[in-house]
């Protein structure tokens, strides 16, 4: 049955700049916004089976957003999933992982990241 309002995206980011800031280009996009600032508030809290897609920060305290990508691919694994991350020398972090729609690092393009998001939602279906 098809969601009857916009798509549902959970970001998380430790940075509350960032967060900020990706909430309100996505909103600005016509996107409901999940923000979440560690991966377990999202687990604990955060309601897993409403998301349409994940955006995450790969370096966060505790659970990364690696780890994240891989219990999400666990509970949910059509859910896709879009990494970021402002460190240097990650390679392809996460990229291999089935539920992968990209990864961009810091700074990224906005328009770059809600035309992944765009195909990420286009290939992907609420269970």
């Amino acid at each position: 049955m098809p969601s009857s309002g916009p798509p549902v995206i959970a970001v998380v980011d430790d940075d509350p700049s960032v967060l900020e800031a990706v909430g309100n280009l996505l909103e600005s996009a016509g996107y409901a916004v999940l923000p979440f600032n560690t991966a377990e508030a999202l687990l604990n809290g955060g309601d897993v089976a409403a998301i349409d897609c994940l955006i995450s920060d790969i370096g966060m305290p505790v659970m990364s957003g690696v780890a994240l990508q891989a219990e999400l691919g666990r509970l949910r694994p059509a859910l896709p999933v879009i990494l970021i991350t402002g460190r240097n020398g990650l390679g392809n972090a996460g990229a291999d992982a089935p539920n992968n729609r990209g990864l961009f690092r810091k700074p990224f393009d906005s328009q770059k990241l809600l035309n992944a998001l765009a195909a990420a939602l286009a290939g992907s279906a609420r269970p």
